[in-house]
């Protein structure tokens, strides 16, 4: 403000500022004074102090965190929240307050953040950012945030991470109620662009993958089918990565149209194509694309061979058996683990139809 000062009375077109507003101030001022940076246990019981009920006293720590230790912001804070819980008690209900705070700490705080919980609220984000917060994840979500540059983005905020593992936590939780009482929409109710919709389908980011494939398995089927032809197309593309991408893109999608696609893709030259393809087809579940995963047992990637075993142990068809036995003895101990298991599901599916046969038996 006072340097804005001294460049509207000092400043011309052929002049710098003279002076920065610090030395102006200490010009005339010869002490120089700092205001010491607010404690968290001093917000605390500053908002303690601010005639709140005792509901509103356990969020006070998570309340101090959202509002940036700004007392201003700290009223703002819990005047929105005040209005939202009124709202809440005179409608549905059901809602509970600690975890209004904690998003609402995220809203104000972390806006990107925010957006990117309502935007992939059904890949559950923020349940998965909270899992990576608490150390309480698995291989396939350590496999995510390995792929996902989303993931990485946030698991990496310090500031973000100390308000993830602070109770309660959404896990189980549906949020979908959470966020309508915040007035954003929720990530199925925006009708992304087609050309959006592609691009993250074919991004290589699994929370983005995942995202894109919710968003065409609600289209009506026409467009459906269109979004599948073109991503058919890129199977044959030029870049690895694109058809790598393609092959996931497919199994997950589901439909059984690209099976022959898939197919052709098991005898690409790139060893991820191929696995991507394998793994594409167990997922669709079209038993007709057991002899051509078959065929493609004697590839000379062990990667791909654990991923057709594993597609084969999805489909679990008796057609498989032969093959299957024969990479018991295969030289890389997860192709023959795979092996081993999917003989196990066919027996086991074998066994439940000859039950359901004699339980049900067909025309006499």
């Amino acid at each position: 403000m006072i340097e804005k000062g001294i460049e509207v009375r000092y400043k011309s077109k052929e002049q710098e500022i003279p002076i920065i507003g610090k030395d102006y101030i200490e010009k005339i001022i010869q002490i120089p004074f700092a205001l010491p940076p607010i404690r968290e246990e001093e917000m605390v019981a500053f908002i303690e102090n601010l005639g709140i009920v005792e509901r509103e006293k356990r969020y006070a720590t998570i309340v101090t965190k959202g509002a940036g230790y700004n007392p201003r912001k700290v009223k703002m804070f819990l005047n929105v929240l005040r209005i939202r819980h009124a709202i809440v008690e005179r409608t549905c209900g059901g809602i509970n307050p600690d975890l209004s705070a904690k998003l609402l700490v995220f809203e104000y705080g972390f806006p990107e953040f925010y957006k990117d919980v309502v935007k992939y609220k059904n890949q559950e984000l923020l349940c998965k950012l909270e899992r990576l917060a608490i150390g309480d994840h698995d291989k396939r979500l350590e496999e995510e945030l390995e792929s996902s540059e989303i993931l990485k983005k946030y698991h990496k905020n310090e500031d973000l991470k100390s308000l993830l593992i602070d109770s309660p936590l959404f896990r189980r939780i549906d949020i979908e109620p959470y966020i309508h009482l915040s007035g954003a929409k929720a990530s199925g109710e925006v009708a992304a662009p087609d050309g959006y919709v592609l691009d993250e389908l074919l991004s290589g980011d699994n929370l983005e993958m995942s995202r894109a494939v919710y968003a065409i398995d609600k289209m009506p089927d026409l467009k459906k089918h269109q979004f599948l032809n073109v991503v058919i197309s890129k199977l044959k593309e030029e870049v690895v990565v694109v058809r790598k991408n393609a092959a996931w893109a497919l199994g997950n999608i589901g439909d059984p149209r690209a099976v022959e696609a898939l197919e052709e893709a098991l005898k690409d030259e790139d060893v991820y194509v191929r696995g991507g393809a394998a793994l594409a087809l167990g997922q669709i579940g079209d038993v007709g694309a057991v002899e051509a995963l078959k065929g493609a047992l004697k590839d000379k990637a062990a990667s791909v061979r654990r991923d057709i075993t594993w597609s084969l142990a999805m489909l679990s068809d008796p057609r498989a058996v032969e093959a299957l036995k024969e990479l018991l003895n295969d030289n890389d101990l997860h192709v023959r683990k795979n092996a081993a298991w999917a003989l196990e599901k066919i027996e086991a599916k074998q066994k439940s139809t000859g039950i359901e046969a004699e339980e049900n038996p067909s025309d006499k």
